[in-house]
């Protein structure tokens, strides 16, 4: 009985073997196919000198650039991302290429700032000339000056069972009560049902700081007002918001030998950048850079 068996098994292992052949050349063949077309796997984002950028990769940077923002960046901010990490990949084989050690992945973001660092430093040990100096903080004068500052408190007036009119009233009500005396009372608080946004911090912060902790339409909108001035703003965390200017800081341009030190510093900072734009513009005419259009 054994002969028949083994006999009658032959063709079929014979049949999954070639099936097996004829699947693996179909595989190897689209990839081909793929790779003749120029079109990147679905996965990947960018090719920088036959390196891959996965798509998770990118995400994981887009979310890290989330993390410490009130409002989500933007999809031409996500782009700057991208060209970032395409910008890390041209720079870390042109460190290779030095004869930097590229064996553990932990070493990628040490062997791009040991690229940069060194055109920085030769940027900075170039010692500019006195009326190039003066040149340059004339038409960069504004960088230091002073930083332009905003003392702000938020509130919030939760609607709860209150109709919007009803809500509408007790934020006049707030608004009046901070341009009289500045402040309000617990039994005011409670009464108009008033929470102060604690997460901001109750002193003058830079502009750009205030960004972080309220997002770009309530900065705008304070910067628009002098101080002493209250704003009413809708709608707000399901309610409604009142935004107290404090009090504003207007920046100063500050004298050219008071600030002489932090000129050469920006000025040498500036020729790395130049120097650096200019490296990674060479190094994007001499390795092949491949970006997916549908990588969003």
């Amino acid at each position: 009985m054994q002969k028949p068996i083994e006999q009658n098994t032959k063709p079929l292992l014979l049949c999954v073997a070639l099936g097996a052949m004829l699947l693996g050349m179909v595989i190897a063949w689209s990839q081909l196919a793929s790779g003749w077309s120029g079109r990147l796997p679905d996965t990947v984002v960018a090719r920088v000198a036959d390196q891959d950028i996965l798509k998770a990769e990118l995400q994981l940077a887009i979310d890290a650039a989330n993390s410490s923002r009130r409002e989500p960046i933007t999809a031409a901010q996500e782009r700057q991302v991208l060209q970032r990490l395409v910008d890390e990949q041209l720079l870390l084989q042109y460190g290779v290429n030095l004869g930097l050690v590229r064996d553990d992945p932990t070493v990628r973001k040490p062997l791009v700032q040991a690229v940069m660092s060194l055109l920085r430093a030769n940027a900075a040990a170039e010692a500019p000339n006195e009326s190039v100096l003066r040149e340059w903080y004339a038409a960069n004068a504004a960088q230091f000056a002073a930083s332009e500052q905003r003392h702000l408190r938020l509130y919030r007036l939760a609607q709860g069972q209150l109709t919007r009119q009803q809500l509408q009233v007790n934020a006049q009500a707030l608004a009046a009560a901070l341009r009289e005396y500045g402040q309000l009372t617990a039994e005011q608080s409670q009464q108009w049902q008033v929470q102060r946004q604690t997460y901001l911090p109750d002193r003058p912060l830079p502009v750009n700081k205030l960004r972080d902790y309220l997002g770009q339409s309530l900065v705008s909108a304070a910067l628009a007002k002098q101080s002493p001035e209250v704003l009413v703003l809708e709608p707000f965390d399901s309610g409604l918001a009142v935004l107290h200017v404090v009090a504003a800081v207007r920046g100063e341009v500050a004298d050219f030998e008071q600030v002489r030190e932090q000129v050469t510093r920006a000025w040498q900072r500036q020729q790395g950048e130049q120097a650096l734009r200019l490296l990674l513009a060479n190094l994007r005419d001499e390795y092949s850079v491949q970006i997916t259009e549908s990588w969003r």
